[in-house]
């Protein structure tokens, strides 16, 4: 089995696509999906869950409590915590991966201390329409996507919550998992879908007010205050409230 793990923030139009797609899925026996909302004010998942629960047969649902800026770092740190399957895959939600991608997941050899990262292909319309030219065009890799054993993740911390609140913080995230897995190494026979808003509208949060978080010297001070304290390998994980949807 395999775990794809989704944070959720305001995105009910990809969540109805990815459920469009799983619904014709032949591998949804040996795929887990965890859904994590990032504290999402007006769309929450828990409207979206008894459809998952339907159509997705592995399938959780966690919600952040509290609603602050990019805090998908916690939204990762949950899902890997409660994953049963020893696979990971970490991504956004504006991604899929086709059924036959799955398969060659599945059935690929993999080496548990590797870190594998994935190639984009953009869409030009949404891929659970069942007639239409759809085109594939090549989109720069996504270098915040990663398929990892949970076990590595753990071995690695997992993702830093003091640096929520802030945009920015993914390659920290990865310059620390060089050091522990043995090679990262891109797929070439498998990518990610990426949608962008002109396709399903809510797939990219780029008009929200939360990306005016980009402000690098907020997380500089964060991290020359961890090292003036001696704290500067300590990585804080679970810290916000959360629950599980029922």
């Amino acid at each position: 089995m395999i775990t794809l793990i989704l944070p959720y923030y305001d995105n009910p139009g990809m969540v109805e696509e990815h459920l469009k797609l799983f619904s014709k899925y032949t591998v949804m026996d040996s795929v887990e999906v965890i859904i994590v909302d990032d504290g999402s004010p007006r769309w929450p998942l828990r409207n979206q869950y008894k459809d998952c629960k339907k159509i997705i047969p592995h399938f959780r649902a966690f919600e952040i409590e509290v609603d602050i800026p990019w805090n998908w770092l916690a939204a990762r740190n949950i899902g890997a915590y409660y994953t049963k399957s020893p696979w990971l895959i970490l991504t956004d939600i504006d991604h899929v991966i086709l059924n036959q991608h799955y398969r060659l997941l599945l059935n690929k050899k993999l080496d548990k201390k590797n870190i594998y990262l994935f190639d984009r292909r953009d869409c030009n319309r949404p891929i659970s329409e069942e007639k239409g030219n759809f085109k594939l065009r090549y989109k720069k890799p996504h270098d915040d996507s990663f398929l990892m054993t949970k076990k590595m993740f753990w071995q690695g911390g997992g993702y830093d919550e003091e640096l929520s609140g802030h945009y920015g913080t993914s390659g920290r995230y990865r310059s620390r998992m060089k050091f522990i897995c043995n090679e990262m190494i891109r797929l070439k026979d498998i990518h990610l879908i990426r949608y962008d808003r002109e396709v399903i509208p809510d797939a990219s949060t780029t008009t929200l007010k939360r990306k005016e978080g980009r402000n690098p010297e907020a997380i500089k001070k964060i991290e020359a205050k961890k090292k003036a304290e001696g704290r500067e390998n300590d990585i804080k994980t679970l810290t916000f409230p959360y629950r599980e949807i029922l």
